[in-house]
């Protein structure tokens, strides 16, 4: 088992190449995977300024991508560079974020109401065209295995579909419905 979190952990991922665990318990823990001990290379945790609740992991497993809720009411994306352990860069969002993940296509996807952000990972900032808007609050994006389709649950499901997919290319939203019985 991993060492005193200190919080309840809301979020984890694992490097590519299995080198390190991220987990989130407020604060971002670092874990070396490479010895059987509890080896936290954070063992306070990186507290950017805002309390932390979800991240992800670049394709290259050079930088984490961790989400804070900040004082004003939004959400602040953090860009955490893995070699140093410090922040590289920041993108405040206006509303409340719900997840964040990175794509098959390296961008970096924030899931927020109203909306889905498309970023530039090394960049952090929008793409062209890379804010789609919608009527939902879309969970946490997943894709689909040929890295064309975005889709994530809408957690207010009653301004629409239950699920909505994207169309990463177009920057759109597909027309897709799917019945949940009750």
């Amino acid at each position: 088992s991993l060492g005193n979190l200190g919080l309840q952990a809301t979020a984890a991922a694992i490097t590519p190449n299995g080198s390190r665990l991220l987990v989130i318990a407020g604060t971002l823990h670092i874990f070396d995977t490479s010895s059987p001990a509890d080896n936290d290379l954070l063992p306070v945790g990186l507290n950017p300024g805002s309390p932390l609740f979800d991240l992800a992991v670049s394709l290259d497993g050079a930088r984490a991508f961790v989400l804070g809720r900040n004082a004003a009411g939004g959400s602040t994306l953090y860009a955490i560079n893995l070699s140093t352990n410090s922040v590289a860069g920041t993108f405040p969002i206006a509303g409340s974020a719900s997840g964040v993940s990175v794509g098959p296509n390296s961008f970096v996807y924030v899931s927020t109401l109203n909306q889905l952000i498309e970023l530039n990972p090394n960049t952090l900032t929008q793409t062209p065209n890379g804010l789609i808007p919608l009527n939902a609050n879309p969970g946490k994006l997943v894709f689909t295995p040929d890295g064309r389709f975005g889709l994530a649950v809408n957690q207010t499901p009653i301004t629409g579909s239950s699920l909505i997919v994207f169309d990463l290319a177009a920057h759109d939203q597909v027309a897709f419905d799917v019945a949940v019985d009750a």
